[in-house]
């Protein structure tokens, strides 16, 4: 008697559980989950910044972490990144389409991303606005599909004394207004 119970009660909830993920093309959160966009956040270039500056490594991590945090994307270990571009020989700026795909497919990475930070003012000496720097951090989203750039974000502003802290707030404020299709 028992057995028959447990069969009455066993094959209409297996049944059930293999409907629900095969009814007419529709599917439940739990069964399926939608691919990942993955992206690899390459070192920042640097321009105008004197002393041999670290900026552009920071600013990356920086900005992988704010895009992980905000759910935009799941981000490739920057160990990785970096010793993808080593292993390939390659440099954090301007790369040809078939670089950045073999890069991305090394990475497993969707997406490239690659910025640049640039000092704007005068390298002057005025000790009252030493702190003071004027800056322009841009990254561009790039496609390993094809090598398209498929997203640009920019922000200029002035840093007054801290600027590794500056620079993690535009990040942040720029990885928070990345909004994908």
């Amino acid at each position: 008697m028992k057995l028959k119970q447990t069969k009455s009660i066993i094959i209409p909830a297996i049944l059930y559980f293999l409907s629900a993920g095969c009814s007419g093309g529709t599917t439940s959160g739990l069964l399926l989950k939608e691919h990942p966009r993955t992206a690899a956040v390459l070192d920042f270039e640097q321009d105008g910044f004197l002393g041999g500056e670290k900026l552009g490594s920071f600013a990356a991590g920086e900005l992988a972490a704010a895009l992980f945090l905000k759910n935009k994307f799941e981000v490739v270990d920057r160990a990785q990144v970096k010793a993808g571009v080593l292993e390939l020989n390659l440099s954090n700026g301007i790369m040809p389409a078939d670089a950045i795909k073999k890069l991305g497919q090394t990475l497993g990475a969707d997406y490239l991303v690659l910025g640049k930070i640039t000092r704007l003012n005068d390298n002057d000496f005025n000790p009252d606005r030493r702190n003071h720097l004027l800056m322009q951090i841009t990254f561009r989203l790039i496609s390993i599909r094809d090598g398209a750039v498929i997203g640009v974000l920019s922000r200029r502003g002035t840093s007054q004394g801290d600027t590794k802290k500056f620079v993690s707030d535009r990040l942040g404020e720029m990885a928070g207004s990345v909004k994908m299709k």
